[in-house]
């Protein structure tokens, strides 16, 4: 009866329609979260129970003009927080529920926060969709993070469950971070990213494992989405690192961040959280119980691009005066053992050909500001991180300086763990979609 008199029934149950579920608002389901099975039930059995829930609200609210205004507003879900009918069939793709782990003195691992959400099916391109966007006017669509089937038995198809943590103190990084960048970037918000760990769990023969994933390659934004130009929208666009970009929105929709600046066409299309529904359980000391809240929204300033200045600040700060900024040290500072003098800067030597455009460094190297008559120069590579081009001795061997370069490391290790609080559901759903083909690439990264 309550949730009839506020309406608050889940989200999913007053939106269906004969067409299937779209995404419309921050409650739906993601379209890459369909299935054939999945809308067929939605059909048979959600839209007749949708409809007989409208009814009946409104015959009770027209029988009492008092009634009329009770009504909870977006985001509550009010009572009817879960739905079996969907819980089971849709699994609310975009729901994550948010417990915390306080940090550990002995092993030095950070306070997170730890978000769980529904299995998710390995796709025929070895990707798993995390998070979707609000349509095909924001970019990027989606989060499809790949999963490296090395020392494992998953494929495509394989069911995995996903876990998102992100360290409570927004200074310290995750101990195994999504992102693989340098830590001096193009942003405000640059060091933000390495908040962020995602892991997979899988079950093998009746042991539970686990391993975080990680960014698989350097990709611009303008590289990847064409349909957006700098000329257009902005020179933030030329600095837009793909894997950063996913890490951000993936920490603004899951801390339930809102940018003040909603006028601005960037924050419309590209930095708009990504949609997710979240419940935060906490346990209550005193009355010794759990509590299931919505999360509050968080003010936040767009994120707001650094000048080549304030990036060389950073980058001396962070690794000393040794890192030559902007200028070629003499000869003898960037001796390369069996290759004689490099003229390529730091980030260019280390990543090689893990970049495209690390080829460029030199030929496309561009002299973008003088002081006192010399030159400093950025390379594209640099561009694209808002930097000026580095150049430091042994920088391959310097693992004092590791974080000031773009190096592609091995894959995380893989872990035992204990059976996860969704064991039966998983098992449950596993055998349910052995049957069911892997599901194919829908486009988008």
């Amino acid at each position: 009866m309550l949730i009839a008199l506020f309406e608050s029934f889940n989200p999913l149950m007053l939106r269906l329609n004969q067409s299937g579920m779209t995404m419309r608002g921050s409650d739906d389901v993601p379209l890459w979260a369909h299935s054939l099975d999945r809308d067929t039930l939605s059909q048979t059995s959600g839209i007749p129970l949708a409809n007989s829930l409208r009814n009946l609200t409104s015959s009770i609210k027209a029988s009492d003009a008092s009634l009329r205004s009770l009504y909870l507003q977006d985001p509550l879900s009010g009572c009817n927080w879960g739905v079996p009918l969907l819980e089971d069939i849709s699994k609310e793709a975009n729901l994550f529920v948010r417990t915390t782990t306080p940090g550990d003195i002995t092993t030095g691992s950070p306070a997170m926060w730890t978000f769980r959400t529904h299995p998710r099916r390995v796709m025929v391109d070895k990707r798993i969709g995390v998070l979707g966007g609000y349509g095909k006017d924001t970019q990027p669509p989606k989060f499809r993070p790949y999963i490296s089937f090395e020392g494992t038995n998953l494929g495509p198809g394989s069911l995995v469950n996903v876990v998102i943590e992100i360290t409570v103190d927004s200074t310290t990084r995750h101990p195994f971070p999504f992102v693989q960048l340098p830590k001096c970037g193009p942003f405000d918000y640059w060091e933000e990213a390495f908040r962020l760990g995602i892991r997979i769990e899988f079950e093998e023969e009746g042991i539970w494992k686990t391993r975080y994933l990680k960014q698989e390659s350097f990709i611009t934004f303008s590289a990847k989405v064409k349909s957006m130009k700098a000329s257009e929208f902005g020179a933030e666009l030329n600095h837009l690192e793909l894997g950063w970009l996913h890490c951000i929105k993936a920490i603004a929709a899951l801390l339930n961040w809102r940018w003040q600046a909603v006028d601005n066409v960037l924050a419309q299309r590209v930095w708009i959280p990504y949609c997710s529904r979240v419940r935060a359980i906490e346990f209550d000391f005193f009355k010794q119980q759990l509590v299931v809240t919505g999360v509050p929204y968080v003010s936040k300033q767009s994120p707001k691009t650094l000048t080549l200045d304030e990036t060389a600040d950073l980058i001396e700060e962070e690794f000393g005066e040794e890192v030559h900024i902007g200028c070629l040290p003499d000869n003898v500072l960037i001796q390369t053992p069996g290759v004689g003098v490099r003229h390529k800067c730091d980030l260019c030597w280390v990543a090689g050909d893990a970049i495209r455009i690390t080829k460029q460094c030199k030929t496309g190297r561009q002299v973008v500001k003088t002081i006192d008559g010399v030159d400093l120069v950025q390379c594209p590579l640099s561009a694209a991180m808002g930097r000026y081009c580095t150049f430091t001795e042994n920088i391959e061997n310097r693992d004092d300086l590791r974080d000031l370069v773009y190096r592609r490391s091995d894959n995380y290790e893989i872990k035992v763990i204990g059976p996860p609080p969704n064991v039966f559901q998983y098992l449950e759903m596993r055998e349910k979609l052995n049957e069911e083909a892997a599901p194919e690439d829908d486009g988008g990264d």
